[in-house]
């Protein structure tokens, strides 16, 4: 089998403006929306992205050829972490490739666009005249063009590998969009992925708790268990509350159990080697997670198991992901929640936690319960100006701000229509004031049905931004808080722009809506 090593590029850190280029063109920062191609569907691998709610498309529009050659670096790495997991034997999914040449396709394009002609699969084709001639033609080609000329092979390359893989395809793709049941899924889908769905059916929220109310249920009504597990419970709401920092069960969240929990979507963890730069182990660090999705899987998979080698990636920090406080008084749930060393996501939690010693740091969904009601495949509206807490605790504490986007979060559930409806949203505006969390209605799949509580399986990419270094203050008056927003919030759009391109194409583009 072919196996090629993609080069990993060093992510140049882009500058807050571009430079003039001497042209009178707009200059649009990358992430802009502008108007889709007149003709999307002319080219199989074109891109139709989903309209916005002000009528924009949300395709990025590259208006300089430095803005390219960053969105191709992009491509580049991505390719070069695909290659590494080829290499290990690891597991890629078809949809994720698919995805990642759609990509590429639309940076093609747009180059094409700006006036230059790059050699593609076709115009480079040793067997076409006329791609021989096209490429003659062109004459030596721009750095930009050969970046092109590799991103091509390689990707070409790992598409054959995953066409050959038959775990890497989903059975309810193979039998279309309407599909109730697939019967190929029940006869034929390898072991690999059962274990996936498993996993995640069990390490669910929709599920696992339910399961572990009705387990407790049992052992409460069989009068052999019932002083044991009576006494559980007592503990669990007494002196079984966690201290934190809660430490990770290191030997569990590096099994194989978690690496099948990230390979059911899949989930992808992107930290380019300059931010990575910027971290220093001795210092504490606030991750802030968007959006919130209806389920953080994306967050779970990265900051509470080692499933995408967080460890490895920055040395020395250890990152403890923040839940609700509840879920630390469900029985056998609230052991699970301290395997993966979760915190309850109070103040005096990310407090003690930052103060605990040099690189213990909190990931916290910023967004909340309210964020997950507004989750929607393909939309990234987020609730972010009204999140203030998070900033004075990090100023207070001295801790650097790191803004993290987990692309495709929103996209794994299906919403009904009814969840729109103003009775329903009422209702779970209520669920959430009275509880603190809440329940949306999801649309997700089941083992073989197309209807489930099981989340579809489409690709998240969370990506790590650079740190954002605070001072620290102890008593942060209301304008210094605003000011550190405003520039949280730059830094997170900046990182939303920056990588749109590559991992979330045809979404409508970033929108703070609260």
């Amino acid at each position: 089998m072919e196996q090629l090593v993609a080069p990993t590029p060093e992510r140049k850190g882009a500058s807050p403006s571009r430079p003039d280029t001497g042209d009178a063109k707009r200059k649009t920062p990358p992430g802009s929306a502008r108007k889709a191609p007149a003709s999307p569907a002319a080219d199989p691998h074109s891109v139709a992205p989903a309209s916005a709610a002000d009528g924009s498309s949300g395709i990025v529009d590259f208006t300089t050829y430095d803005e390219l050659g960053d969105q191709m670096e992009n491509i580049l790495y991505t390719l070069g972490l695909y290659q590494r997991l080829q290499a290990d034997g690891r597991y890629i999914a078809r949809k994720e490739i698919a995805r990642l040449r759609k990509a590429f396709d639309f940076t093609v394009s747009e180059y094409a666009r700006l006036g230059e002609a790059i050699p593609t699969k076709e115009t480079t084709s040793s067997s076409s005249k006329a791609g021989r001639a096209a490429a003659a033609h062109a004459g030596t080609p721009s750095p930009l063009a050969a970046k092109v000329a590799i991103a091509e092979r390689y990707l070409a390359a790992i598409e054959r590998y995953v066409a050959s893989n038959p775990v890497s395809s989903s059975a309810f793709d193979e039998g279309g969009p309407n599909a109730f049941i697939s019967w190929r899924s029940i006869f034929h889908t390898p072991g690999v992925r059962r274990l996936q769905s498993i996993t995640i059916f069990l390490f669910t929220f929709f599920v696992g708790v339910p399961l572990s109310f009705i387990l407790s249920l049992l052992l409460l009504y069989w009068r052999w268990t019932r002083p044991v597990m009576i006494i559980y419970i007592l503990y669990l709401c007494t002196i079984g509350r966690p201290r934190h920092p809660v430490r990770k069960n290191m030997a569990v969240v590096r099994s194989g159990i978690w690496r099948h929990y990230k390979d059911y979507f899949p989930v992808r963890l992107v930290i380019p080697r300059a931010t990575r730069r910027r971290f220093d182990r001795q210092k504490n660090y606030l991750f802030g997670y968007h959006p919130h999705g209806i389920h953080t899987f994306g967050a779970i998979s990265c900051f509470g198991s080692e499933a995408n080698d967080f460890s490895k990636l920055l040395p020395g920090i250890r990152v403890h992901l923040q839940t609700l406080g509840v879920n630390y008084y469900i029985p056998f749930w609230a052991y699970l929640m301290s395997i993966i060393g979760a915190g309850d996501a109070s103040a005096a939690c990310l407090r003690a936690t930052l103060r605990a010693g040099p690189g213990e740091s909190v990931a916290l969904v910023v967004g909340g319960a309210e964020e997950s009601l507004v989750a929607q495949p393909n939309r990234n509206d987020l609730v972010l100006h009204k999140r203030k807490g998070f900033i004075k605790i990090a100023l207070q504490e001295g801790a650097s701000l790191v803004p993290v986007y987990g692309f495709g979060e929103n996209s794994v559930y299906d919403i009904p229509r009814l969840s729109a409806h103003p009775v329903v949203q009422r209702g779970l505006r209520l669920l959430k004031r009275a509880t603190g969390f809440t329940i949306p209605l999801i649309a997700g799949r089941g083992f073989f049905l197309r209807w489930g509580l099981m989340p579809h399986r489409r690709p998240i990419v969370v990506v790590v931004g650079e740190p954002l270094d605070l001072p620290q203050v102890p008593q942060p008056t209301p304008e210094v808080i605003d000011y550190w927003q405003e520039r949280y919030i730059a830094a997170l759009e900046k990182l939303y722009a920056e990588h749109k391109g590559v991992y979330d194409l045809e979404a409508t583009g970033l929108r703070i809506t609260k």
